[in-house]
């Protein structure tokens, strides 16, 4: 099974966005089961809040720089991590080539943007010569993100293994050695139970001391 793992960064006023993408990627293993595509889709909730050496943000961000696919949503403000989870994965792209991760940055419109927002906004078109799309709400953001998972997957970004290792191996364990051990293994129970039978034959050939002849003992 090919895993494509994918990250959500955005605030916590986009929560129900967050949440479309949660029965999003649902649906979408259903239909990517057969073809050996997995879209393991993560956000900073899914990690161990448990007090560490490092910071909480550096997981996020080792993640990040290890992903297929990083998406980015903004409604009204900045969120505090959300321009530093942007350059890691950007440089990332960056250092892979423009190979991955691929990433996706969303406004949803009418917004009350901050000055920080518009800043970082200005950093994108800027900085990194990236558009940002608009969409209106989670269903629209759902049609315009399906379009561009199709897109990666025309051009071959996104595609299963040719062969499901796990799925072969476990099939030829099952199917070939465990049947030879289970023979195996009754053929050396019936051996070792089975009982055992033998003539033993005993010929005297000491000569006979008998003064007679033809006298035998």
């Amino acid at each position: 099974m090919k895993k494509i793992n994918i990250f959500i960064a955005s605030s916590a006023e986009l929560q129900e966005d967050k949440q479309m993408f949660d029965l999003y990627f649902s649906e979408k293993n259903k239909l990517l089961r057969p073809q050996n595509i997995d879209l393991d889709q993560r956000t900073w909730m899914d990690f161990s809040s448990s007090l560490n050496t490092e910071r909480l943000q550096d997981r996020y961000n080792e993640y990040i720089g290890k992903c297929d696919i990083v998406v980015f949503l903004f409604h009204t403000r900045l969120g505090r991590y959300t321009k530093e989870e942007l350059e890691v994965a950007y440089e990332a792209f960056i250092k892979n080539k423009g190979k991955n991760p691929r990433i996706f940055i969303y406004f949803k419109e009418e917004g009350i943007e901050d000055e920080a927002l518009k800043d970082f906004k200005q950093y994108c078109e800027s900085k990194l010569g990236h558009f940002c799309d608009i969409y209106s709400d989670h269903q629209d953001l759902r049609i315009k993100f399906d379009k561009q998972l199709q897109l990666l997957m025309n051009e071959g970004y996104i595609k299963g293994d040719p062969v499901d290792l796990r799925r072969t191996a476990r099939f030829f364990l099952l199917a070939v050695c465990l049947p030879l051990i289970l023979a195996a293994l009754t053929f050396l129970c019936f051996w070792y139970l089975t009982p055992a039978t033998c003539t033993l034959t005993l010929t005297d050939t000491t000569p006979s001391q008998l003064t007679f002849k033809g006298a035998e003992l």
